[in-house]
């Protein structure tokens, strides 16, 4: 950097996108632009662009040069470049070409060594996670973990990124980007393929949904913006290193909640609730459930749909007859002729726990599809 910008006679700003670092450090990147508008400016550009900027010290305008450093599809950063004239001689502009060859050559090994760290990290986690006795007391030693900590663990996947490339590049900045909002609370953070796992040591005094804010806010601002889709699980809050293993279980039969029912977010395991029972079933499993208990009000749609709402209701209103027929605005023996009907055609006895337990089951997966 320091000899590009000798040889080019210009102060240079190098802008890494990947982990949103500027060389040399400013206070903020909004003097320029902000981190969005980057993106939206040089994201997909392969060529220089030029952008006037206020100088609040010079109280004026000033033109910039923005030289995007793309490796393939993957947008890596910007080097950016002052110039009063808004255009470079020849010399300048191949000096300047050739340098950021270097510049990006120099990004794409960074990341690649990222990517080795996150393997390291990976095989050292697992390691942890397995380990038992002695064996485990000095994996969490390694670690820096306190067998009176409070830890949580946090699971994601990123979906919809059929670019491999891309997809190594977004987890690097979803890795980065962590790292900088639990700062003062992440043991370990890293990516390994699409998938994404942090260990936070939690101090007793914060809650974790109020630590977990800052989480549910960063993917629904990247599932909002981006064209890959996160999906992130929760695992139980819980003392000890010996209880790690079990958070992180728990965080990734959240993910693999949402991932059956293609949702994308955040869901904290324990607000699972019976869900917890289902994660292992697939998506089509649980509709073919609810269809073999509907089938016989489905069947005749348009005859008994007034039998399907009733039903829901009922379920629904905790088995209140009262509460369901206020609700459903009819009286109460219309509804007990209703629910005799229901009986019927679904061939089940509602004073029977297990016929019951199917009915509620199946009411429940129908009301969250």
């Amino acid at each position: 950097m320091r000899a590009l910008s000798r040889m080019v006679g210009k102060p240079l700003l190098l802008i890494d996108w990947l982990e949103q670092r500027l060389y040399p450090p400013l206070p903020k990147l909004e003097e320029i632009c902000s981190w969005d508008e980057l993106t939206i400016m040089m994201g997909s550009k392969r060529r220089p662009a030029w952008v006037t900027v206020h100088d609040k010290e010079q109280d004026g305008d000033v033109h910039v040069c923005m030289y995007p450093l793309v490796n393939g599809s993957v947008f890596l950063g910007c080097l950016v470049l002052r110039s009063d004239r808004r255009s470079f001689s020849d010399l300048e502009r191949i000096t300047i070409e050739q340098g950021i060859s270097i510049l990006a050559l120099d990004l794409v090994k960074k990341h690649s060594l990222s990517s080795v760290f996150y393997k390291r990290s990976h095989d050292f986690f697992q390691h942890l996670l397995t380990s038992k006795g002695t064996e485990l007391a000095e994996q969490a030693q390694a670690f820096g973990l306190s067998p009176d900590a409070t830890y949580i663990c946090v699971h994601a996947m990123l979906l919809r990124c059929q670019d491999l490339t891309k997809q190594e590049a977004n987890v690097h900045r979803i890795v980065t980007r962590w790292k900088q909002l639990y700062a003062d609370l992440e043991v370990l953070t890293y990516g390994f393929h699409n998938q994404l796992t942090m260990l936070i040591d939690l101090p007793r005094q914060t809650h974790p949904r109020t630590c977990m804010e800052r989480l549910h806010h960063f993917i629904e601002e990247w599932n909002r913006l981006e064209d890959s889709q996160l999906s992130a699980g929760i695992g139980g809050v819980y003392n000890g290193f010996e209880q790690i293993a079990k958070s992180f279980e728990e965080a990734k039969k959240a993910v693999l909640y949402l991932r059956n029912r293609n949702r994308f977010g955040v869901v904290h395991y324990g607000d699972l609730g019976v869900n917890q029972l289902l994660v292992h079933q697939s998506s089509e499993d649980q509709e073919a459930f609810v269809r073999s208990v509907f089938y016989p009000l489905w069947e005749k749609k348009e005859k008994y749909s007034d039998l399907e709402k009733t039903l829901l209701v009922y379920v629904n209103s905790g088995q209140s007859a009262h509460l369901a027929a206020r609700q459903l605005h009819i009286h109460i023996n219309t509804l007990y002729q209703r629910l005799r009907k229901i009986e019927e055609l679904l061939g089940v006895d509602f004073k029977q726990p297990e016929d019951m337990l199917k009915i509620q089951l199946a009411c429940h997966l129908q009301s969250e599809s």
